[in-house]
């Protein structure tokens, strides 16, 4: 193993050294970055739920349609408004919605990311805002 050097060498008897303060910018630096990070964690967490309730109502859609006898009844000619027909069309439904807004929010994210790096790198490419 390749022995860990300090920053400075120590010096026999001299004070250890005084821990710096970080500096304003670097405390507002950070608190920035921490709220992208938890934006961005919130923001997937209701991408998550979303698809997590259109799986449960798409799950459930099926269960009632096959082994729940809406697809015999549909198949016997019952009325649109039987509870065996319309429960599980009115679930598989809301898992559609449901899937739509998940596939929009991550679409919207995405974008939004997106357009953060290019000004981010703009800005970095030119800190005072001239046009070249």
């Amino acid at each position: 193993m390749i022995p860990e050097t300090p920053e400075r060498p120590e010096i026999p008897g001299a004070p250890a050294p005084e821990p710096r303060e970080p500096s304003p910018r670097a405390v507002a630096l950070a608190r920035e970055l921490l709220d992208v990070r938890n934006r961005a964690a919130r923001q997937l967490r209701w991408i998550r739920v979303l698809l997590v309730v259109a799986t449960l109502c798409w799950g459930s859609a099926l269960l009632l349609w096959l082994p729940g006898g809406g697809r015999a009844a549909f198949a016997a000619g019952a009325a649109a408004s039987a509870a065996a027909i319309a429960v599980p069309a009115w679930l598989a439904v809301a898992g559609l919605v449901s899937a739509v807004a998940a596939a929009s929010l991550f679409m919207l994210r995405a974008m939004n990311s997106s357009l953060e790096s290019i000004v981010a790198r703009q800005s970095a490419q030119n800190p005072k805002g001239h046009r070249p």
